[in-house]
């Protein structure tokens, strides 16, 4: 949307007709003075049929912002290579990553480094030099991806988009039921991770910078660009792609991404990482709850159904070997999260739930990643929600349904 603001602007200043307010949009020679342009007759920008004096000025704005549209919908795509400093150090690692048709990888000194030293220095560029000097003093590999987009703004939310995605891949690869140890946090204000202040370290980076395709033809903005993140850096963190890697190859790759139609582990993956990188445990809670509460493909308000193929879940991919204490904690958690939606005053949301949440998180996506997808990665919820209404009913219901089955199929087999 920033990138349509401009004539947005201008479309709502050509209504008002007032050519003063439009100065502030449009370029004019610096020779002109402002006398002179008041004697100029109003351009009127993005055309239309319908005028204020026969349709009124909400047809006409709601014209105009259609053939702003369309206009902007004509603009031709532009190749924009990304670089950030990743603060992922890899032992065994991979030559490249991808995720949603992008391509990371490692990038070559002498590909980078002359382009941010150009940023840096270059005119209207805010957080270039302060990008540098951080590659420079900190523990950070530089990788790049690119991506085709009409404007940089897009370009990075498709970056940003991705590179969350296969870090709450990782991170769900590397700490999957993790629960021996259990991170410190820093205050619940706190946004720094130095010290292993979060579920995990693996976010997206302190910094960002690129340039386009068009950048050697006219070298300045937009044509380059940087965004800085969070001025404290980040922590390096250590993983070995080798030990991970069987487990980062059962999730999905994503291959098409459409805004507003994102596919459910998509969603559920964002959730999550957003869960391990929250400092406080009681927002980190109501974002695991949300992965259990989407996978589990429960009815609304059946807080208790949630759970119990949560449950179910963490029994499938423990093998049934997993400490009784999560199944008590765990009936507590659909009582915490029904008191904490509909109820007024203070709830208490301690850590033992936010554990016990994060568990079953990691249990639900392990489920549909290893029982769930199909072989063309489609996810049938039809057949999960079968699977969970079989699953969760009593044992004795259960074999009874198993044995009349199991005669009808020797009785069938004997004919």
């Amino acid at each position: 949307m920033a990138d349509l603001q401009p004539s947005v602007m201008l479309a709502l200043t050509d209504l008002a007709g007032n050519p003063r307010i439009i100065e502030m949009f449009v370029k004019q020679e610096a020779s002109e003075s402002l006398d002179e342009r008041d004697q100029e007759p109003l351009e009127k920008e993005y055309p239309i049929e319908k005028t204020i004096e026969d349709d009124g000025p909400v047809e006409v704005f709601s014209a105009k912002m259609n053939a702003i549209k369309r206009d902007w919908g004509k603009t031709s795509s532009r190749e924009y290579t990304i670089w950030f400093p990743w603060h992922v150090s890899w032992r065994n690692g991979p030559s490249m990553l991808k995720m949603y048709g992008h391509t990371f990888e490692p990038s070559d000194q002498s590909d980078w480094k002359p382009r941010l030293e150009q940023i840096a220095d270059g005119p209207d560029v805010s957080g270039g030099r302060y990008i540098l000097e951080e590659i420079e003093d900190g523990e950070y590999d530089v990788w790049e991806t690119t991506i085709s987009s009409r404007t940089p703004r897009w370009a990075i939310l498709r970056f940003e988009n991705a590179l969350e995605i296969l870090s709450a891949q990782l991170s769900h690869s590397e700490y999957f039921l993790n629960t021996q140890t259990r991170p410190k946090r820093l205050g619940r204000m706190s946004g720094n991770t130095r010290d292993g202040g979060r579920w995990t370290a693996i976010q997206r980076p302190f910094g960002v910078f690129y340039v386009d395709d068009l950048v050697d033809e006219q070298p300045y903005t937009p044509h380059w660009g940087a965004n800085v993140y969070d001025r404290s850096g980040r922590p390096a963190v250590s993983l070995d792609y080798s030990s991970l890697s069987y487990r980062l190859d059962t999730h999905l790759p994503f291959e098409d991404l459409q805004v507003g139609n994102e596919p459910l582990l998509h969603n559920v993956l964002v959730d999550y990482q957003q869960g391990l990188t929250e400092t406080d445990h009681r927002r980190s809670f109501i974002n695991f709850w949300r992965v259990i509460e989407e996978l589990s493909l429960a009815e609304e308000g059946q807080k208790e159904v949630t759970v119990e193929r949560a449950l179910f879940a963490l029994d499938v991919v423990t093998e049934d070997e997993y400490d009784a204490i999560f199944e008590r904690i765990a009936k507590e958690i659909w009582e915490v999260r029904n008191s904490r939606t509909h109820e007024t005053g203070w709830i208490r949301i301690g850590t033992e739930h936010e554990i016990a949440a994060k568990v079953l998180a990691d249990a639900m996506i392990w489920l549909y990643l290893t029982e769930f997808i199909d072989t063309d990665g489609d996810i049938n919820q039809s057949k999960i929600r079968r699977v969970f209404d079989w699953a969760t009913k009593p044992e004795s219901t259960r074999k009874e349904a198993q044995e009349a089955l199991n005669t009808v199929s020797h009785l069938f087999g004997e004919c």
